[in-house]
């Protein structure tokens, strides 16, 4: 046994110490009598430590879900329809589309979600975005906040319209048109088969083929994306996929690119 009287950090926040109670304790092996009882300190301190190792829990909690999804990420394959109508094209025709394209470009909002919708007798054929509920509450939420602080703020007007801006870009629908009676394709916001004249368009004459590439969209979500390669090589985004629905995805493409002209598709 030793007597002492040191105790580690301050034990001003802790009560007495009760005879034959068990604490740790600290000892200088060549000086025992160096010995003192060891506290976890409950002040401002022991907060910031708790932050602290809540923090770099979180931030490892983090990392093994990346690590995770990359080690049980389902890896794409192409499937056997989409597969059978790639070999139906033949190689000469497959690599002169792969050697006409050129870097590819950003993709539209436009995201694949169900089956392509068709409307007049299967006319027109429409992959619209459907923008989720909890986005656009909390875009609105985020736009009427700034309002408010530029009703007192005038300078905060400039960062609405920048805010307005960004939430209707995000927000607005999208739609991806296909016209198989006239042969061509554009992209709106409504579509409306009176006013379809009066939208910018493009022949279906003018596309080589369908090129889809493997992209990263937002919260490291995989995309995949589908375009239209025009002869000289550019390409025209029409839509994306998210990787859960690439069953979808491999349904509508090859009866997409057979109803364009039995067009190649590269991968």
């Amino acid at each position: 046994p030793y007597r002492g009287t040191r105790i580690v950090y301050d034990c001003a926040t802790f009560p007495d110490l009760k005879v034959g109670s068990k604490r740790q304790v600290i000892v200088d092996p060549e000086n025992p009598q160096q010995c003192a009882i060891m506290f976890w300190y409950r002040g401002k301190w022991g907060v910031l430590r708790w932050l602290k190792s809540g923090f770099f829990y979180l931030l490892s909690l983090v990392f093994a879900i990346i690590f995770l999804r990359a080690v049980f990420q389902k890896r794409i394959t192409i499937p056997y329809r989409l597969e059978n109508y790639i070999k139906s094209i033949s190689p000469e025709r497959f690599y002169a589309a792969l050697d006409i394209e050129r870097s590819a470009v950003a993709f539209n909002n436009i995201v694949l979600r169900k089956q392509m919708e068709y409307l007049q007798h299967f006319r027109y054929g429409i992959i619209r975005h459907s923008v989720p509920i909890f986005s656009c509450i909390i875009w609105s939420i985020v736009v009427l906040l700034t309002v408010m602080t530029a009703v007192f703020n005038p300078a905060c007007w400039i960062l609405v319209v920048i805010i307005f801006a960004v939430a209707y870009a995000v927000c607005s629908p999208r739609m991806t048109v296909f016209d198989f009676q006239e042969k061509k394709f554009f992209c709106c916001s409504k579509f409306r088969p009176d006013k379809v004249k009066k939208i910018k368009s493009l022949s279906f004459n003018k596309i080589d083929h369908l090129c889809c590439n493997t992209l990263s969209g937002r919260s490291s979500a995989q995309f995949i994306g589908v375009c239209a390669v025009t002869h000289d090589g550019y390409k025209l985004p029409l839509f994306k996929v998210r990787r859960k629905h690439f069953d979808l995805f491999a349904e509508t493409l090859p009866e997409l690119a057979e109803k364009m002209g039995h067009i190649p598709i590269t991968f």
